[in-house]
C-alpha cells in the first residue's frame, strides 16, 4: 500500500508524466478543436462589415484632418485613397492570415517537440528506490514529499493556465482580426492594426517558445546528471534543485509571450 502510494507520489513529482502533460497542453492547434474554425469564420463574417464601416470612418476623419490643413492637395488625397484600398485588403484577409499564423505556430511546435529530450526518473528507478527502504523510511519519505507534491501540483496548474489562456486568446484575436486592423488608414504601417497582426503572429509562435523552454530545462537536468546517480528520495538538496529548475521553467514560460512579441516586433 505504502509502496504504491510512494511510487505514485514520485511519478507525480519526477516522472515523465509532468513534462508530457506540459508538452501536450501547449502543443495544440485551436483549428484542430471541433467547431473552433467554424466559430472563427462565422463570427469574422459578422465583424467584417463593422470593420469596413470603421475603416470608412478612419478615412473620413483623416481626410477632414488633412483638409483643415493648408497643405492639403490632390497628392495627399490619392495617398489616402491608396491607404483605404490597402486597409480594405487587410481587413478582408485578416482572418485568413490569422488562421495561417496559427498553422505556422503549430508546425513550429511540432518541429521543436521532435527534438525534445525528456530527462526524468524512470519507473524502474523509482520502484528500486522504494524497495530499498524500510517501512519507517517510506513513511518519512512520504512526509518529505508532501511539499514537493504540492509544488508540482501548483506548477501543473500554472502550465495549464498559460497553455489554455494562449489557445483562447488566439481564437479571440482571430475572431476580431478585421476590426482590430481597421485603423490602417490613419496609422499606416505603424498603426495598431498592423501591430495587431504582429501580435497574432507572436502569440502563435509563443507555443514554440514555451516548448523550447521545456527543452532547455530538460537539457539542464540531463547535463547536470541529476538522474544518472543513485536516486535518494530523502535528498533535500536534490529535491530543491529539481523543483528550482521546474519552477524556473514555468516562470520563463510565463514570460514567453513578451519574448514572442519582441521577436515579431510587436
Amino acid at each position: 500500500m505504502f509502496d504504491d502510494g510512494l511510487i505514485k507520489m514520485l511519478e507525480m513529482i519526477f516522472g515523465n508524466e509532468f513534462i508530457s502533460d506540459c508538452v501536450s497542453s501547449i502543443n495544440q492547434n485551436p483549428l484542430d478543436i471541433n467547431g473552433v474554425r467554424k466559430l472563427i469564420e462565422s463570427v469574422a463574417n459578422i465583424v467584417l462589415p463593422i470593420a469596413a464601416v470603421m475603416l470608412c470612418m478612419h478615412l473620413l476623419l483623416e481626410m477632414m484632418d488633412k483638409m483643415t490643413a493648408d497643405s492639403f492637395n490632390a497628392e495627399q488625397f490619392v495617398k489616402l485613397l491608396m491607404k483605404f484600398v490597402f486597409g480594405q485588403i487587410i481587413i478582408s484577409n485578416a482572418t485568413d492570415w490569422s488562421l495561417v499564423f496559427m498553422s505556422i505556430g503549430s508546425k513550429f511546435m511540432v518541429d521543436i517537440q521532435s527534438g525534445l529530450i525528456t530527462t526524468t526518473i524512470g519507473a524502474n528507478g523509482m520502484k528500486e528506490a522504494v524497495e530499498k527502504m524500510s517501512f519507517g523510511q517510506q513513511i518519512s519519505a512520504m512526509a518529505i514529499l508532501l511539499l514537493p507534491l504540492l509544488v508540482s501540483f501548483l506548477l501543473r496548474i500554472a502550465v495549464y493556465f498559460m497553455s489554455y489562456s494562449r489557445l483562447i486568446e488566439m481564437t479571440l484575436r482571430a475572431v476580431m482580426a478585421p476590426l482590430g486592423c481597421a485603423d490602417v488608414v490613419s496609422g499606416g504601417v505603424h498603426s495598431s492594426g498592423i501591430r495587431y497582426l504582429k501580435r497574432m503572429l507572436g502569440i502563435s509562435l509563443q507555443g514554440a517558445l514555451m516548448l523550447a523552454v521545456i527543452s532547455v530545462a530538460s537539457a539542464l537536468l540531463a547535463g547536470d546528471s541529476m538522474f544518472s546517480k543513485e536516486f535518494s528520495v530523502t535528498d533535500i538538496m536534490f529535491l530543491g534543485k529539481y523543483l528550482g529548475v521546474m519552477a524556473a521553467m514555468v516562470g520563463l514560460m510565463g514570460t514567453s509571450k513578451s519574448i514572442a512579441y519582441e521577436v515579431v516586433g510587436a
